[in-house]
């Protein structure tokens, strides 16, 4: 009987473990997927561009306002990602997440991942270039 008790609470534990992870939460990455980091050293606004390939349809999305994100058509399966970079006027550096990836299977195409220094300003408050 003990047995038996013990034994239902794992199965309900188990249970519970592998429902807790809804699959909309799941990202997969491709392996063919290109990665981005970069490391902006400047406060200074900045416009970069990313060339991919993809013959899936895609959805881009970016989780900062202060990042501007375009994507342009260059022939059937190719496109380039242009992302607009506003200074950063704040005391404390910041970062951005852009991806772009297939919104059925929701894997990753590209990735980009931003590291923007802070506006450095002067013992006398003046900022610095």
């Amino acid at each position: 009987m003990k047995t038996t008790i013990i034994e239902a609470i794992e199965l309900l534990i188990a249970i519970i473990a592998l429902t807790a992870c809804q699959d909309d939460d799941i990202i997969l990455p491709r392996k063919s997927a290109e990665h981005h980091v970069e490391m902006i050293q400047t406060n200074k606004g900045q416009c970069m561009e990313y060339d991919f390939h993809t013959t899936d349809e895609w959805i881009v999305s970016c989780d900062a306002k202060w990042c501007k994100v375009k994507v342009i058509k260059n022939s059937s399966d190719n496109f380039t990602l242009q992302v607009n970079i506003d200074d950063n006027t704040n005391s404390e550096p910041r970062s951005a997440y852009i991806t772009v990836r297939n919104p059925d299977s929701r894997e990753v195409i590209i990735d980009v991942t931003i590291y923007q220094n802070q506006n450095e300003r002067s013992l006398y408050g003046e900022q610095t270039e």
